[in-house]
């Protein structure tokens, strides 16, 4: 008797084991990983140093340092955040639509594609 619910325990640990592993290996939620964050910071520092580079590059062929390099690092930068921001966003749009049952996914489509009051 003591043998049967041993090898139980066993699948048991078996079972929780490969669902650890399954969760550790699988992506996260709305497709990332590390490597995608990795990249993103990367290029987030890159984007904006290189095109603040080429503001300074202006800047001293047109005399106006550093005014353009300010500028144009300034506008790399926020685009970049930007850029981030709303693809978050949508990743996490994409990622509570896929949590909600299908009765209520295709409802909140529905409402999205109705005709609002005043767009006729």
């Amino acid at each position: 008797m003591e043998h049967a619910s041993s090898t139980t325990n066993e699948r048991t640990f078996a079972q929780r084991v490969g669902i650890l592993v399954g969760a550790l290996t699988e992506p996260r939620a709305g497709g990332g990983n590390g490597a995608d964050t990795l990249s993103k910071g990367v290029e987030l520092v890159l984007t904006t140093v290189i095109v603040g580079g080429l503001g300074a590059l202006l800047d001293a062929w047109l005399g106006t340092a550093p005014w353009l390099m300010f500028a144009f690092g300034g506008f790399a930068l926020g685009y970049q955040v930007w850029k981030i921001v709303v693809g978050y966003e949508a990743d996490m749009r994409a990622h509570e639509n896929d949590l909600l049952p299908p009765q209520l996914r295709r409802k909140r489509e529905d409402a999205r594609l109705a005709p609002r009051a005043g767009d006729e």
